[in-house]
């Protein structure tokens, strides 16, 4: 394992004057236009963006699965097309469909773009292969059959893929979708170890906004044919994620990094809260989730306070009192 202290971010893959989109008929159809920006080594980017905002067509042109319509891409100084498969290692959404093939065949994937045209694997190879199974923790999996993987399993065989090919470069597709939250977690803290600790550029293409405003080291968003890019907390400070995903049905809480549906509010209420605690913040989310705004206004003819010494709720409407011992049946009287 390299030492993380002694890491120096290089620009890796480089945009300039990038214009991607599509050619029908003659025509061009621009998704997105004078894209300029790079990947460093040792950092986890995350691609963000709306459906429709051109996330998966940058990934395919980086990938050079479709071609520019103008303007290059660059790893380390040579143009993308003149590289080789060896450059860039790519994770994409679309399951695997591989009969008999086993984990241990699958990651062996990764090593062919090395070996001679029969495709025989070297020592070298073999050892390659198995490390990159340790890497991502499935060395208990390497002789399962792949169709007998969970989903979280499956994409860690296809990052361990991807380590195999010794690539600087992992790009990916929406690595987390279909999996479940842990699993998300799971597979996001993966790729920012993997980062870190192999020094690869890493660039993933998600809706996961909450993990990566945790975990990415810096986010690309595109929005309107542009990349707006910088740290998480960058973004968010600077107004940019607020103004690209707030929508009418949603509110971004820039304190919480994350989204709150918005309630319609006809009923209000005065909550007696002065610490904070667990449960009082609890207390306020289901009030606004029945459609009240919790505000501090003791003139109210409605009041709520929670007293943390007996564990119950005392509702007052117009001076008539009550006691709860749950939020669930103190919400069905309100």
């Amino acid at each position: 394992m390299q030492d993380t202290n002694t890491h120096i971010n290089i620009d890796v893959l480089a945009l300039s004057n990038l214009s991607i989109g599509y050619k029908t008929e003659g025509a061009k159809k621009i998704i997105a236009s004078n894209l300029n920006t790079a990947l460093k080594s040792g950092q986890l980017v995350a691609l963000l963006g709306e459906n429709g905002s051109g996330k998966s067509t940058l990934i395919r042109t980086l990938c050079n699965l479709q071609s520019p319509l103008s303007g290059s891409i660059s790893i380390m100084g040579e143009v993308l097309s003149q590289k080789r498969a060896k450059s860039i290692a790519v994770v994409l959404t679309s399951p695997v469909y591989a009969p008999n093939y086993t984990v241990y065949d699958m990651v062996s994937a990764g090593r062919y773009p090395y070996t001679n045209w029969l495709g025989k694997l070297s020592d070298k190879d073999h050892y390659i292969i198995q490390k990159s199974i340790e890497s991502v923790g499935i060395k208990v999996l390497s002789e399962r059959l792949i169709h007998s993987l969970s989903d979280g399993e499956h994409q860690r065989m296809m990052i361990a893929k991807a380590l195999a090919q010794k690539s600087d470069i992992i790009i990916l597709d929406e690595p987390t979708a279909h999996l479940d939250l842990i699993n998300r977690v799971e597979i996001t803290k993966l790729l920012q170890k993997l980062a870190r600790e192999e020094n690869k550029a890493i660039l993933m293409a998600t809706h996961e906004l909450d993990l990566a405003l945790q975990m990415a080291d810096r986010l690309w968003l595109m929005s309107n044919g542009e990349i707006e890019e910088g740290a998480p907390e960058d973004l968010v400070i600077s107004g940019v994620l607020q103004k690209v995903f707030a929508k009418l049905s949603l509110d971004f809480d820039h304190l919480s990094g994350g989204f709150k549906i918005k309630t319609e509010t006809t009923k209000s209420i005065h909550f007696e809260s002065a610490l904070e605690t667990n449960e009082e913040i609890w207390t306020k989310r289901a009030l606004h989730r029945v459609g009240y705004i919790v505000e501090n206004n003791p003139n109210n003819t409605l009041k709520l306070k929670y007293l943390k010494s007996t564990k119950k709720w005392i509702l007052s409407n117009n001076g008539v009192e009550a006691e709860y011992f749950n939020l669930d049946k103190l919400l069905d009287d309100i």
